[in-house]
């Protein structure tokens, strides 16, 4: 059985540790974060009554570095460097497939993606620029993904080389 949690528009995720340990406890395997939107305004509206969150995303990638069972990783809005903070927390060897809508900056340096130690065994990528993109460095990066990496969909991109 294949279980498989999609959050709703307008969810504020309060306990990101918390949400990693429900998703091991029912075994999904499937995690899309797409209709979040900008996780930076969802975190730190959640936070309100907290202290101020430096960089939300180093919240998300403090707490997926716990996660275990899933397979298929969708994420909202994200900046390249906060692509290559979450991939960098992800365990070794637990996901097959990074799906990313919308990369927030101009240029996208895929080295971080590449040297992530969780997608070491990722069969899919798919990576869409909300603007044109200029990739710093090529896919020359991808090469330590090559033996696995069996589709990779990139879209919006300049200068690929």
């Amino acid at each position: 059985m294949q279980v498989v949690l999609y959050l709703p528009q307008n969810i504020h995720v309060l306990n990101w540790a918390g949400l990693v340990s429900f998703l091991n406890n029912v075994r999904c395997t499937r995690l899309d974060l797409r209709k979040l939107g900008n996780i930076a305004a969802t975190t730190a509206s959640a936070n309100a009554n907290s202290a101020a969150v430096s960089d939300p995303w180093n919240e998300v990638a403090a707490a997926f570095v716990d996660l275990r069972t899933v397979r298929r990783l969708e994420l909202p809005r994200i900046s390249s460097s906060a692509l290559a903070s979450v991939s960098a927390s992800l365990p070794r060897a637990v996901i097959d497939s990074i799906v990313c809508n919308s990369i927030s900056q101009r240029e996208l340096d895929l080295s971080g993606l590449a040297a992530a130690t969780g997608l070491s065994k990722v069969q899919e990528i798919r990576l869409k620029g909300s603007s044109k993109l200029k990739v710093v460095g090529g896919l020359g990066s991808l090469m330590t993904l090559a033996p696995t990496l069996t589709k990779l969909v990139s879209l919006s991109f300049l200068g690929i080389g």
